[in-house]
């Protein structure tokens, strides 16, 4: 690595002061021979407006230290430019970083830029609104809202929630369950990809409680959702459970959330495609994405993005060896 590259590192608002000042020291004694600049925003405009304003630099990278959260509001920038992301997952939740497989580890962070170990992922838009992740309308949001709720009223939980994803979805289904009646929702669907098998104007009706959008195999680096998914394939999957009832509706989400097989399940419906039109006929419905709220309304057009957003990366079956110890090494 060359000396005196300019770096950016931009720490997550939510983080707590003292977290902030470790992981500057930390990186700022690791990369000590470049131009570090670390920036702790105020607000998500903020971060933005710095993204922007930094990529004009040419930074070697943007380093976002958060969650899927934050990440999700510096995607409208990042997909503009060509500066890699360099993700280090410091969030509750982590799931784009799990899927990168980047860990908060100093010796990992380094070894990937390091090596260079890069590549370009897709995003999918909802009304054009940059989503990396998984995203989905109905039972998500509450299941979402349940656990985030959970989060901010238990300190308790929210040291869970860091530690055992299973056991904090449990719950979140678990307080979902117990609180809420399951809504159905009547939808029509509509894929320009339906076209050449299903006929021009095709549309299709069903009535589902959860619809899944699943840029990635996993949630919470734990619940296999969609084993095909993958997040440069130029495609999404699409996940629609069709249960009329409650009980087998909460049975099958508990058996994702403990890591049973559900393909035998006649209720869940799956389709790859790069473009969905999903229309509600039952009035206005949230969309959650990336663990955020990114919309209300009654139709949503979503389509995939490929290959448009940079990132560091390290493959789960790469190792990386050096005849040197890290404290010998110049970077």
């Amino acid at each position: 690595m060359i000396d005196f590259q300019r770096m950016i590192f931009i720490l997550n608002p939510k983080a707590s002061q003292s977290q902030k000042r470790d992981w500057k020291t930390i990186l700022a004694n690791f990369f000590f021979r470049h131009d570090v600049h670390f920036y702790d925003p105020n607000s998500t405009e903020e971060m933005v407006q710095i993204i922007e304003n930094e990529c004009k630099n040419n930074p070697l990278f943007i380093g976002v230290l958060g969650g899927d959260g934050t990440l999700h509001y510096a995607l409208p920038e990042l997909i503009k430019t060509e500066t890699p992301l360099l993700i280090i997952p410091t969030g509750t939740a982590n799931d784009l970083a799990n899927e990168l497989n980047v860990k908060a580890n100093p010796d990992k962070i380094y070894e990937i830029i390091q090596y260079n170990s890069k590549k370009k992922i897709d995003v999918f838009t909802v009304n054009d609104h940059p989503i990396a992740t998984i995203g989905g309308i109905g039972a998500a949001e509450k299941i979402s809202t349940s656990i985030n709720q959970l989060r901010e009223q238990s300190n308790v939980f929210a040291s869970v929630m860091k530690h055992s994803k299973q056991l904090t979805y449990v719950m979140g289904l678990i307080k979902f369950v117990l609180n809420n009646p399951v809504e159905y929702h009547q939808l029509e669907l509509s894929s320009s990809d339906w076209t050449k098998t299903m006929g021009e104007g095709y549309i299709k009706k069903v009535i589902s409680p959860l619809l899944m959008v699943c840029n990635q195999s996993k949630l919470g680096n734990s619940f296999m959702l969609s084993p095909q998914a993958l997040n440069n394939d130029g495609l999404f999957d699409i996940l629609l459970f069709t249960h009329q009832s409650k009980l087998p509706f909460s049975q099958t989400l508990l058996k994702v959330l403990l890591g049973q097989n559900i393909e035998k399940d006649q209720n869940i419906h799956r389709f790859q495609l790069s473009q969905l039109t999903i229309k509600s006929l039952s009035g206005e419905i949230p969309f959650f994405g990336d663990g955020e709220l990114v919309g209300l309304s009654d139709k949503y057009n979503i389509k995939i993005i490929p290959s448009s957003l940079n990132v560091y990366t390290r493959s789960k079956s790469q190792t990386y060896t050096s005849s040197y110890g890290l404290h010998e090494v110049s970077l």
